[in-house]
């Protein structure tokens, strides 16, 4: 039997930012059509939308043309362009710092988190045990992994996972160690992990060969038919 992976974990604030980057990470990975959307639209508002407004705007006087030496056709099609990437990488700066400030109220918050976790993988399933709590799985409740720098994340659903830090292993053969059990276990279809038991082919020995029935008995012959007895006349006083 494979000696179980015990790990003592103290979760870090670095941790939980880490868990959410790697789960967004593979969240825009699986739906990478809407980034695709997103920029279409952009490029549609910015370029698409004024070029078809000057199209359709009615005539007007031609302007004077600018001077040569301020003839630059890179400053000409940078300067439009200049208020929407100031609006986009404020709105990005934006959403980057409240994510911070949520993430660290969260961790800040009494919860399981701040508290050492004692974390136990064997083949028979992962024990999370803590000083007011204690959980066991089955490798049946995680559904997939996923690995990160610096955790290796074990999903229970779409949105719940139980991280594993890196540094609370051993050594780096543990990890491997680890890695090889996540995927002996998750990534293994479930059904052949807990396929029937291969039994061997009975040995071709020669069925014993059956006794021929009996033959079927003859019927019983029919009784002969006995004639008929003659009535006797009554013999009478004169005789």
């Amino acid at each position: 039997m494979t000696e179980p992976i015990i790990l003592h974990v103290d979760y870090t604030f670095d941790d939980l930012r880490e868990l959410n980057v790697a789960h967004a990470k593979r969240e825009r990975g699986r739906h990478w059509w809407v980034s695709v959307v997103v920029l279409a639209m952009v490029i549609v508002i910015v370029v698409v939308l004024p070029q078809l407004s000057r199209a359709l705007a009615p005539p007007t006087a031609p302007a004077p043309p600018p001077p040569a030496a301020s003839a630059t056709p890179l400053r000409d099609v940078c300067l439009p362009l200049l208020p929407y990437v100031l609006m986009l990488v404020t709105i990005v700066v934006l959403v980057k710092v409240y994510a911070r400030s949520v993430y660290k109220r969260a961790f800040d918050e009494r919860n399981p988190l701040q508290r050492r976790h004692v974390i136990e993988l064997s083949p028979r399933g992962v024990t999370s045990s803590e000083p007011l709590a204690r959980h066991e799985y089955a490798w049946e409740a995680f559904n997939r992994w996923i690995e990160s720098p610096n955790l290796l994340l074990l999903y229970l659903s779409h949105n719940m996972m139980l991280p594993l830090p890196k540094r609370a292993f051993a050594s780096p053969e543990e990890v491997e160690r680890c890695r090889a059990l996540l995927r002996a276990m998750i990534d293994t279809p479930r059904s052949a992990r807990q396929a029937f038991e291969v039994l061997p082919a009975p040995s071709a020995a020669p069925l014993p060969v059956p006794p021929l029935p009996l033959p079927i008995p003859p019927l019983p012959a029919a009784p002969l038919p006995v004639p008929p007895v003659p009535p006797v006349p009554p013999k009478g006083d004169g005789e």
